[in-house]
């Protein structure tokens, strides 16, 4: 809680929550139904006090740990990008942004 209280100072309201590494335990998810509006799995997006709201959408992420995951993963996100429907998701590593 101590980042949402850092985001809030900084005028940003999160309304959503993913746990490193998708790390969720039962307390965790009861915890986040009660104050975010949305959470996600690697392969869904979880609507908050409303399970009929889960939506599929797989998590999308740009290898940058070597030379050929840094030239094939930006062809697999574009397609990955070109089936994903009605929500695009593209999970980000501080690292990936060096590249």
């Amino acid at each position: 809680m101590a980042g949402r209280r850092v985001l809030r100072l900084a005028g940003v309201q999160p309304r959503g929550f993913v746990a490193p590494a998708y790390a969720y335990t039962d307390a965790l998810r009861e915890t986040l139904s009660a104050s975010f509006d949305w959470w996600a799995s690697l392969v869904r997006v979880h609507s908050a006090g409303m399970p009929s709201r889960t939506m599929l959408a797989p998590a999308l992420t740009l290898g940058t740990s070597s030379s050929v995951k840094r030239l094939t993963s930006p062809w697999l996100v574009r397609a990955g990008a070109l089936g994903a429907g009605r929500l695009l998701r593209l999970d980000l590593h501080p690292a990936d942004l060096d590249h």
